[in-house]
């Protein structure tokens, strides 16, 4: 018998029982991980079930009939420093089913049109990615949304199925639905890892040991010299690095140990949904004898080809990404429109993109993009233009996927059978 609570899954020593309301459930388990870094990273599922409490898909193997969505109401799970003396961990839920619910109903609500800002002409269509398996997907109006293809080669569900985008120019200032079946919910996901462990809302733990993903993205810390790594796949097969950092009359690049005595304060989550998570990283740095701070909002989003960082520094300073080695580049973008550079070489299986939504320069010997006038706060991103892409897939595509209008909210409207 195996349980699977959101992105918990069990197999041993699992009880449940209903309540005699028929929508209350009762579940416990206790189970004994093969490593400390398994253990943790359990616990930490369940605790993120609990902060706070989520609607979540549940499945069971031995009894269907209590497949659905359920709300989690409470639970407890045995404290770290237990687990450390008995290598064991024991958990209990509460949780209540909505309304036999075997499809869940989602919906966001889309502000803004392109990103324009100092783009001036920019015309990106807004842009907002779903998935194909999706059923339903439409405004709030009642407008049905055109696909415009899928990703080739990217099978979602092992049922042939892809990954493609919906696109529209009333795609923005309204509300889009769409719904999700249980085993849909986590297909191509955006989702938060912590030792190579999907978890839930809880990021503790060292630096180098998380990861952002979009289902087709993949974004970690980087080694030595490096801040950030990223890849297509869901392995790394060959990453290419990336450093944050500004320009003051020469590239200043922010990583761990590094001559300005970079330190990272912490991961934490500010988000985390199948659609969107959201990391915070704050940063400490000495820029000569001052020290400064500056702060990360690393966003990745389910299927999406681009990671966006929203930046808020305490000092104005050009803001910006580099390849953290040196590569020739190409301005990408259009001509006075450019958006940020594309790695003139492909890693592995894709060509790297650094970008900026505010005007910017561009450094294509070196591969670096920062915004070209000194401010507090910046929006920058992480994007690949697959090897040998066609539409939806281009560096167009991808630029578009930037610039879009975002979604300020996403929630689980309702069930439906």
């Amino acid at each position: 018998m195996t349980i699977t609570i959101g992105r918990f899954s069990c197999a041993q020593g699992v009880s449940t029982w209903e309540h005699s309301d028929g929508q209350k459930v009762s579940m416990s388990g206790d189970w004994v991980p093969s490593s400390v870094a398994e253990g943790q990273a359990w616990r930490q599922q369940v605790l993120g079930l609990l902060t706070p409490p989520k609607v979540v898909p549940v499945t069971d193997t031995d009894d269907t009939t209590r497949d659905g969505y359920y709300r989690v109401l409470s639970g407890s799970v045995t404290p770290w420093q237990s687990f450390l003396l008995t290598g064991a961990v024991g958990w209990q839920l509460e949780l209540e089913r909505l309304r036999q619910s075997t499809t869940s109903l989602h919906e966001e609500e889309l502000t803004g049109a392109a990103r324009t800002t100092a783009l001036t002409g920019y015309t990106a269509t807004p842009w907002h990615c779903y998935h194909d398996g999706y059923r339903g997907y439409h405004l709030a109006s009642g407008t049905a949304l055109t696909t415009t293809g899928g990703r080739s080669g990217i099978d979602h569900d092992g049922s042939g199925g892809a990954l493609g985008f919906a696109s529209a120019s009333a795609m923005y200032d309204d509300v889009a639905q769409w719904r999700i079946e249980i085993a849909d919910h986590y297909s191509m996901s955006a989702q938060l890892e912590y030792g190579g462990y999907a978890v839930t809302g809880q990021m503790e733990g060292a630096w180098a040991d998380w990861r952002l993903s979009g289902g087709l993205w993949r974004l970690g810390p980087g080694t030595t010299s490096t801040f950030l790594r990223t890849h297509l796949s869901s392995g790394w097969g060959t990453p290419f690095g990336v450093n944050f950092g500004y320009y003051d009359g020469g590239w200043v690049a922010l990583y761990p140990g590094d001559a300005n005595q970079t330190e990272i304060d912490g991961v934490f989550c500010l988000r985390e949904s199948a659609e969107w998570c959201t990391l915070q990283i704050p940063i400490t740095f000495y820029d000569g004898s001052k020290q400064c701070a500056v702060t990360l909002d690393v966003s990745c989003r389910r299927g999406d080809w681009v990671t966006h960082i929203s930046v808020q520094g305490s000092t104005s300073k050009k803001w910006g990404l580099a390849l953290s080695s040196a590569s020739a580049s190409t301005a990408v973008g259009g001509a006075g429109q450019e958006v940020g550079v594309q790695k003139n070489a492909a890693n592995d299986n894709g060509y790297a993109l650094l970008l900026a939504s505010t005007t910017n320069t561009r450094d294509t010997g070196n591969g670096r993009c920062y915004i070209t006038t000194a401010a507090t706060t910046a929006h920058l991103g992480i994007g690949t233009e697959k090897t040998s892409s066609s539409s939806p897939n281009t560096t167009t595509d991808i630029l578009n996927q930037f610039l879009a209008a975002q979604a300020t909210r996403e929630s689980i409207a309702g069930t439906q059978l």
